[in-house]
């Protein structure tokens, strides 16, 4: 799918090396992120009269042009993968912070495309009316990962066993759902594109693996482990065929009274419980 390419573009360009999404621009250097950090992270509003967005332009206004333009990076990172966000609107929400600056950001750019935007999986209540937590989720394990060599940025983005016992020891980092997002868009062939552990749990337990009671304090990477080793499983009963739990055949046996979606990334999950 386009949206996982792009996101793995962001891993290579902005995560492991220092570069930009939507300019030649060097945006995502320890400088310009602990820049970013500092206005952000450092400076929370946490007045209920005023909106996220209204929020985060105060946040930003004394930040340099360049931390500007990373911090719609960000942006994009963080909203690219629900699929209950109408394009539009993250089309115009990352417009809008890159304009923070002075700059308007080019136009027909691929991956503000809404095949790009369509999103991946549905974000749950906590992600939407979140986003400050995973904001500065983001911020933080970037500004971590900026403090290591190249290789090991590379061998922690690139190594499902060295990213998962990376990201558990961050803070927030067994509870934020950008771990999820994160942990699919680097490894989409080992982890399923579901953005709590809800549905993990309950998959487990339809198919007859392991009960809730018991998946109830199994860590991510247990839990990727069981749906992969069920999946390999399920592979060899329908052969051929690229198997997904919310498409058919799959959905019907855990979800039966649900609503097929109407396109492989585009959900209506009803979960809204952050885990």
């Amino acid at each position: 799918f386009p949206i996982i390419a792009a996101y793995q573009q962001w891993i290579a360009k902005c995560l492991i090396a220092d570069g930009s999404l939507f300019s030649s621009a060097n945006l995502w250097t320890p400088e310009l992120v602990e820049e970013v950090r500092a206005a952000f992270v450092d400076h929370p509003d946490m007045g209920k009269e005023d909106s996220f967005w209204e929020k985060l332009k105060k946040q930003m206004q004394n930040a340099s042009p360049a931390a500007k333009h990373l911090m719609s990076e960000m942006i994009w990172a963080m909203l690219a993968f629900p699929s209950n966000i109408n394009t539009d609107t993250k089309r115009n929400s990352i417009r809008e912070v890159w304009a923070y600056s002075g700059q308007v950001l080019s136009e027909n750019l691929s991956l503000l495309s809404d095949e790009v935007l369509v999103g991946i999986a549905s974000g749950g209540q906590g992600y939407l009316t979140g986003y400050w937590r995973e904001l500065t989720f983001i911020i933080k394990l970037t500004v971590d990962l900026k403090t290591r060599s190249l290789s090991e940025r590379q061998k922690l983005l690139t190594n499902y066993d060295d990213f998962v016992a990376w990201i558990a020891k961050l803070p927030e980092g067994d509870t934020r759902q950008f771990r999820h997002v994160l942990r699919f868009v680097a490894f989409p062939d080992r982890v399923e594109r579901m953005t709590s552990n809800t549905h993990r749990q309950e998959i487990l337990e339809r198919f007859g693996i392991a009960s809730e009671k018991q998946t109830k304090n199994w860590s991510d990477q247990q839990l990727d482990e069981a749906l992969f080793n069920l999946r390999t499983k399920l592979q060899k009963e329908y052969p051929g065929q690229i198997l997904d739990f919310y498409e058919s055949p799959l959905k019907a046996k855990w979800r039966p009274d649900e609503e097929p979606p109407t396109s492989p990334l585009a959900l209506n999950e009803t979960d809204t419980t952050v885990q």
